[in-house]
């Protein structure tokens, strides 16, 4: 159970989605609740969602979410309940529902406060904070996403480091900061070019494009060709 688990989630960083389905799917079913931690169901859960979402099943997607945070709730571990809300958070977001994108990461900010998980705080604060720009309080909102990829930043965490620029161009975009927006889609640009996970590389074509209104000529600069990497036209239509 847990090899198919991390080779799962090894395969969906590295875009290897219908390996990814296949282990995480193998994974989930032989997951005892009784006798494993919730942890690695939920984490089963969530990268299923994802998968799924990738593959273009939003529905699969929806409902695997939705069952991790099922069985977080069930077993009340404060990681599992954290990591849950925390992919719900994510994936909501990815489906452009923003108010529930912002519900699923409070919770899991709060939780993570409440239980001093370091790793959850400095990830959902800056959902947390985006949401404050996306109601009106921009200004408010852009200063304190940066404060927030400072602390996720000073943990030494990168993995998700360009989906937060995103989210702070988005910001920026609300802002009418274009100069600002369109240096911070660059920056994460740069740092997608340099790494191997494919997950990233897909996240930041739909979340930098929803993420700055840019003028033509300074789009095509930024997003120059549809890269090399990403999921072919059809592939990612909706299926139920």
């Amino acid at each position: 159970m847990w090899a198919h688990v991390a080779l799962g989630i090894c395969s969906s960083w590295f875009g290897e989605l219908a390996l990814a389905q296949t282990h995480l799917e193998q994974g989930l079913a032989l997951y005892d609740r009784r006798a494993h931690f919730p942890s690695v169901g939920t984490s089963c859960l969530v990268n299923l969602a994802y998968v799924y979402w990738r593959l273009g099943y939003p529905e699969r997607a929806l409902r695997k979410e939705q069952e991790a945070l099922a069985l977080a709730q069930e077993r009340n571990e404060p990681f599992s309940l954290a990591y849950a809300f925390y992919g719900a958070a994510v994936l909501h977001d990815q489906r452009g529902e923003k108010d529930l994108a912002q519900q699923r990461a409070e919770i899991a900010l709060q939780i993570a406060r409440d239980h001093e998980l370091g790793y959850w705080i400095s990830s959902t604060v800056i959902f947390s904070d985006w949401a404050l720009a996306e109601h009106g309080r921009v200004e408010e909102g852009i200063g304190e996403i940066r404060r927030g990829l400072s602390l996720y930043q000073s943990m030494n965490k990168r993995p998700v480091l360009p989906y937060f620029l995103f989210l702070l161009a988005s910001a920026c975009r609300k802002a009418e900061r274009q100069n600002d927006a369109f240096t911070t889609v660059r920056e994460a640009q740069e740092l997608v070019a340099t790494t191997a996970h494919t997950k990233l590389q897909f996240m930041w074509e739909g979340r930098a494009r929803a993420s700055t209104s840019l003028p033509p000529r300074a789009a095509r600069t930024a997003f120059p060709r549809r890269p090399a990497w990403s999921v072919r036209p059809g592939r990612t239509r909706c299926r139920r």
